[in-house]
């Protein structure tokens, strides 16, 4: 494959991401039910949505690199791995359990599983190797950290999620229902997590650089 044919064919699948993000938004906004929902917006999945079509309008139109430019994209993938993993294994096995017939529906399969592995795609494809530094895993936990107090805050301005039946968006976040030692222990946990997975995606990026 050419060089010229490489970058036409990033291009699409960057394009793609962004069509599949902007997908993945709108079937989550309530737009379809015809009622617009904000609240989505302290759902984590839908951040990381938006996060992918700030970082790969950028891209395409700055057309360049750099440290600002490649600290963004290990973040953005860590975010949507993240999301995927979360979903996967954690949310989706509690859904089936409340509910016998719970059946993931075509939002979910959009945010959770199609843009993920499109942006993990574009990485392992075109995206420079070996080029996060040591330091990034640390940065990237920050916007993790600070997600964790928005939710807190959300909740104390009195916002509540009819969907979720609750203040929280998500049950192991809910000071209301696990209670302020579980929820601390939970988050402290996950931090870690996402430096770990943080410092594993350096590894690799280190690794395929090589």
């Amino acid at each position: 494959m050419n060089q010229e044919m490489a970058n036409i064919i990033s291009t699409i699948l960057k394009l793609a991401i962004i069509a599949v993000a902007l997908a993945g938004l709108f079937l989550n906004s309530g737009i379809i039910q015809k009622k617009f929902r904000m609240s989505m917006f302290i759902y984590f999945t839908n951040l990381s949505l938006v996060f992918c079509i700030l970082y790969f309008s950028a891209l395409i139109t700055l057309k360049g690199s750099g440290a600002a430019l490649s600290c963004a994209n290990g973040f953005v993938i860590l975010a949507v791995t993240l999301t995927m993993a979360v979903f996967h294994f954690v949310l989706r096995p509690s859904r089936k359990r409340k509910a016998t017939d719970y059946r993931v529906h075509f939002a979910d399969v959009v945010a959770h599983y199609a843009a993920p592995t499109l942006v993990i795609a574009d990485w392992l494809m075109f995206a420079e190797k070996g080029a996060f530094a040591y330091y990034y895993p640390l940065l990237w936990g920050i916007p993790f950290a600070v997600y964790f107090f928005m939710t807190i805050i959300y909740a104390k301005c009195g916002g509540y999620l009819e969907y979720a039946e609750s203040r929280y968006p998500y049950y192991f976040l809910d000071f209301d229902k696990a209670g302020v030692k579980k929820v601390w222990r939970n988050n402290i946990v996950l931090l870690f997590a996402v430096i770990a997975l943080g410092y594993s995606l350096l590894a690799l990026d280190i690794l395929l650089g090589l």
